[in-house]
């Protein structure tokens, strides 16, 4: 082993008993393990069989299996979406708002391309002043704040807690500022959880909660995001755990906009784009 192995291998062990010592902190009955390991009892929404140390000792694997048989669901949706035409779209459009919003919340659905794409037309809708800022809990994708970036906005990132992966009222507050607009809150690793007490902190100000919900491990039937955002965008790709090859569905909720400038609601707006 080189020099710069032997460095990396130091550095990457003292960021995991960093990491295992701040949750020692929280469970001090604990001990601080030989190896690291990414198990944490409080991830209550991932099931056991998607966390796999065995195959690589220092990292949590999430295997993803598609029945992709002949007469599978997931092989019938693939082959009738190679052969979808313009006219059946309204036929379409009806079946996804019947199965995905809450028709008394106000709901709509959107079907995009990806997360990405429906962030992409929130932020054209919006048209957001210049130097505007958009908090981001602590993790996400780097084309996530490619975007925001790209439509003039800043992107402030919001720390999350190692125990819950959630931010912090107190972190979220001190964020806040007299340009912040929408938060982003990512749901990752699978967890997801109320962010009512996001909302209840936000009172009082026009900032919009967007959920990204891509790497939720929960399916529809369990989650749709939370009545308090504004927008609750699921992802279906191929390396997602609801997989149907491609594509998003974005929840819009008429209730929770904070930007209101007319009568048109947001999710017409974006799909008039």
């Amino acid at each position: 082993m080189n020099n710069n192995q032997t460095e990396l291998k130091a550095k990457d062990y003292r960021y995991f008993a960093r990491l295992m010592a701040l949750k020692q902190q929280l469970d001090p009955a604990r001990a601080l393990p030989e190896k690291p390991e990414y198990i944490s009892e409080t991830f209550g929404d991932i099931p056991n069989k998607y966390i796999d140390i065995k195959v690589v000792p220092n990292r949590a694997t999430t295997p993803i299996s598609v029945d992709s048989t002949w007469g599978s669901e997931w092989l019938r949706a693939f082959y009738k979406s190679m052969k979808v035409t313009e006219s059946e779209r309204p036929n379409l459009e009806r079946e996804l708002n019947s199965y995905f919003p809450d028709q008394s919340r106000n709901e709509k659905a959107l079907c995009t391309l990806s997360v990405r794409s429906a962030l992409d037309l929130y932020l054209q809708v919006r048209q957001f002043p210049q130097g505007s800022e958009i908090l981001m809990t602590g993790m996400n994708i780097p084309d996530m704040v490619k975007i925001i970036e790209e439509h003039g906005c800043v992107p402030i990132p919001v720390e999350i807690a190692l125990n819950n992966l959630q931010p912090s009222v107190e972190d979220i507050k001190r964020s806040v500022t007299s340009k912040t607009k929408a938060i982003i809150v990512a749901y990752v690793y699978g967890v997801t959880y109320d962010c009512s007490y996001i909302a209840k902190a936000l009172e009082g100000t026009n900032i919009e909660i967007l959920e990204d919900c891509a790497q939720s491990f929960r399916s529809v039937y369990s989650f749709r995001g939370n009545p308090q955002a504004v927008m609750s965008m699921f992802s279906f790709g191929t390396i997602k755990h609801n997989a149907t090859g491609a594509g998003a569905v974005t929840v819009i909720r008429k209730g929770a906009e904070k930007h209101v400038t007319d009568s048109v609601q947001l999710h017409d707006k974006m799909k008039s784009l």
